[in-house]
């Protein structure tokens, strides 16, 4: 009769422990991707996202941040929570793409200039009323083909709630928010088959032709992001990374 009872107890024990395993295999699962903060110079080109050496007309900048992305990937949301600061020419997070003639804000919003860049081999143009914003482009791999159609957010705009840009398609993301500093948080649907995402950011001599004058360039930006995927989206109210230690978690 002991026998029996311990037997039985023990079976309890083991469908317990199961039971704990297969939940908390559960509750990994519904977890979305954890948030992270990352650094994007200013010299980061980024129509050379997924080449093995930098694609500018003049050979200034260097290969933009490479975020890998994790299975059933749905989208992303972004923040900017910090960044070089010049005092007397700005007081929140800002770079030079001019030599320090002018300064920008991570939504291009300072310099004075626009962009009218041409695609550059296999990854597309991209067409926006500021310069030197933090941008980004989805791959699968190497690019590869003919480049996707040009984005123009003279026409999108840059207050979007939302944006579903193709692979190789360059897109503005800026700060992150409809808002220059303001506003609610945009959401990037990650096209199928993307594996990574690459941050850097959009500059040409002039603002106009094929990616170039990176060479002047000095400053960055501390970028949180979010990744939701299939089995759980994270309900983003503000960014809360741990303040000065790039690539630490972020809580949301």
């Amino acid at each position: 009769m002991k026998n029996c009872i311990r037997r039985q107890v023990a079976t309890f024990r083991m469908a317990a422990v199961a039971l704990t395993v297969l939940a908390l295999s559960f509750t990994w699962a519904a977890r979305p991707a954890q948030a992270q903060t990352l650094k994007v110079d200013s010299n980061y080109e980024i129509s050379g996202a997924g080449y093995k050496a930098v694609t500018t007309s003049d050979g200034t900048g260097v290969l933009p941040h490479k975020i890998a992305l994790p299975k059933g990937s749905t989208s992303m949301t972004f923040a900017i929570d910090g960044g070089s600061i010049t005092k007397g020419r700005c007081t929140a997070p800002c770079i030079t793409i001019d030599g320090a003639r002018t300064y920008n804000d991570a939504d291009g919003v300072g310099d004075g200039y626009s962009a009218n860049l041409q695609p550059d081999e296999s990854i597309s143009g991209i067409q926006s009323p500021t310069l030197g914003f933090v941008t980004g482009v989805f791959e699968s791999g190497p690019p590869a083909g003919g480049a996707p159609p040009t984005l123009d957010f003279n026409t999108i705009g840059t207050d979007f709630t939302s944006l579903s840009p193709e692979l190789q398609q360059l897109f503005f993301i800026g700060d992150g928010l409809t808002g220059d500093g303001t506003g609610s948080v945009q959401v990037f649907y990650v096209p199928s088959g993307a594996k990574t995402l690459y941050l850097g950011i959009t500059d040409a001599c002039n603002g106009d032709g094929l990616p170039s004058c990176y060479g002047d360039n000095t400053g960055d930006f501390v970028l949180s992001d979010a990744i939701s995927t299939e089995s759980g989206t994270p309900t983003v109210k503000t960014f809360k990374p741990v303040r000065g230690k790039v690539g630490a978690s972020v809580s949301i």
